[in-house]
């Protein structure tokens, strides 16, 4: 599917295995996307604009952001924060 608008479309109960999304964006008004009890484990995000995305209660074991894994970004955060 190519040059499609989804502007407010809501799916549920959806298996995507294998889907790729290509050259996406949010729209004119910029409404960000939401994500709720979904498996994305194994997914690759490649050149994407993330800024401002937030994870709460995600299960992010084996998780990596360029390569480190978020689990000793996590550990580095905290051992910065105890000085």
């Amino acid at each position: 599917m190519a040059d499609l608008r989804l502007t407010n479309t809501k799916f549920e109960f959806c298996a995507l295995d294998g889907v790729q999304f290509q050259d996406t964006h949010l729209g004119a008004d910029r409404v960000p996307m939401q994500w709720k009890h979904c498996d994305l484990r194994g997914s690759h995000f490649v050149d994407c604009d993330l800024s401002g995305v937030e994870l709460e209660a995600c299960q992010v074991k084996g998780m990596k952001i360029n390569g480190v894994p978020v689990a000793k970004l996590v550990e580095a955060y905290e051992l910065m924060n105890q000085r």
